[in-house]
């Protein structure tokens, strides 16, 4: 049993007499694809063709080599060919970065974050051609959808099925296409743009709100953190009178230090004693208990 490329195969079958004709069998993942030749007359190729092995594709010899057993050797060599790339590329690869985000990463409604001015003077996008384009950039936006969020299944048909494109036109111009794209260590392809994007949405999603409460937000009296302090405040050093905002701020702070409640009488309150107006709320708050001046 010998294992060869297509033209040395039908060479030998060229050559093969009658009497002495050539069993062909399919290559298998760990012959690289290619097709097996032997002797149909030997006792392995003869129990082959009895139980109809599915790895026999036919028996020839030179007066039986015609144009549509060429072309059908032709097929199984491409198909076999095909097979072996497949289990070659789902085999895992000791070199191949890790995952850049875990496996359940969603997109979770957010829109793909589109950068026009970064997309319009990336290499990929210059290095397409422009009837290409609007495929590379359909292929960015798809891969948004995909979990985890901005990759893809290491499988032609699959990609070519989600941009709704033949999968033979994507096997052609795949290799413009996926430009960047690099296969990680879970077998998925990502890009290192969208990646960062996805990166950049994540840490948006943990960070707080702006004036949020948190753990490690400082918290003065009557539950006020310092910033609402400083917002509510009125400072002695403006020379004009503070607002009503800033008065129902501090009369609220310093009703609940109190205990007591808010004043709904509906009475415009007058501009703040000078002596009084930069007290802090607790200072203000005491005063009220003591029911006079501090």
């Amino acid at each position: 049993m010998s294992l060869m490329t297509l033209d040395l195969l039908l060479k030998r079958i060229a050559y093969a007499p009658p009497d002495s004709p050539i069993a062909v069998l399919r290559g298998g993942p760990d012959e690289r694809g290619r097709l097996n030749a032997v002797f149909a007359a030997t006792a392995e190729s003869q129990r082959l063709i009895r139980t109809g092995d599915p790895a026999l594709l036919g028996v020839w010899h030179a007066e039986t080599l015609t144009a549509a057993v060429r072309e059908a050797l032709a097929a199984a060599s491409r198909e076999s060919q095909a097979r072996w790339q497949a289990a070659v590329a789902r085999m895992p690869d000791p070199l191949a970065p890790e995952p850049p985000y875990p496996a359940d990463t969603r997109a979770k409604g957010r829109p793909f974050p589109l950068d026009v001015d970064g997309l319009w003077s990336s290499p990929a996008w210059l290095s397409t051609p422009p009837a290409l384009r609007p495929w590379l950039l359909r292929l960015w936006v798809e891969s948004w959808a995909s979990i985890p969020v901005g990759s893809y299944e290491d499988d032609d048909a699959l990609i070519a099925a989600r941009l709704e494109m033949p999968v033979v036109f994507f096997a052609d111009q795949r290799p413009v296409l996926m430009v960047g794209w690099v296969r990680h260590a879970d077998g998925r392809w990502y890009h290192p743009a969208i990646t960062a994007q996805v990166l950049r949405t994540v840490a948006k999603r943990r960070s707080p709100p702006r004036g949020a409460v948190t753990r490690d937000t400082p918290v003065t009296h009557a539950g006020v953190t310092g910033e609402s302090h400083q917002c509510h405040a009125p400072s002695s050093s403006s020379s004009s009178s503070p607002s009503s905002s800033e008065f129902l701020g501090v009369a609220k702070a310093t009703v609940e230090f109190a205990g007591g409640e808010p004043d709904l009488s509906g009475r415009t309150p007058g501009p703040p004693d000078a002596r009084t107006s930069s007290l802090a709320p607790p200072v203000a708050a005491s005063a009220a208990r003591a029911g006079g001046e501090p």
